[in-house]
């Protein structure tokens, strides 16, 4: 009995280039460095989800990052304890001189949170 052929197998490596493309071609050209900021700031967001997930604290994270975004530059009226996480996050990136995809990560979070996380009740509307 002769061995069943093999399965294909999926590959990531780059296609070789069709001599009818040439390397100079639009869809060709290498990703802008944002493409690659939006997947490192995605990445950063989906393990700081992971995390916040097995420690019970993605609703509290989710509304600290929310907070981040939407406080204006520089302004903070009083003290307020973030997320362990969330802060680490900051900290981690703006200790690599990345503080520029801080909020690109945060949003990135808050958007993997909506999905995560069911919506909140509505109010309660009393019938009198």
């Amino acid at each position: 009995m002769a061995p069943a052929p093999a399965a294909p197998r999926l590959s990531l490596a780059a296609r070789p280039l069709s001599p009818a493309r040439s390397a100079s071609s639009p869809a060709l050209a290498p990703p802008a460095r944002s493409a690659s900021s939006s997947r490192a700031a995605t990445g950063y967001a989906a393990a700081l989800a992971d995390a916040c997930a097995r420690a019970g604290t993605l609703r509290g994270a989710a509304r600290d990052a929310r907070a981040l975004l939407s406080r204006r530059h520089g302004a903070s009226s009083e003290e307020e304890e973030l997320d362990a996480r969330v802060a680490a996050l900051v900290r981690m990136l703006v200790g690599k001189g990345k503080a520029g995809m801080v909020a690109e990560a945060l949003a990135e979070f808050a958007a993997i949170c909506d999905h995560l996380l069911p919506p909140p009740p509505p109010p309660a509307r009393h019938a009198y």
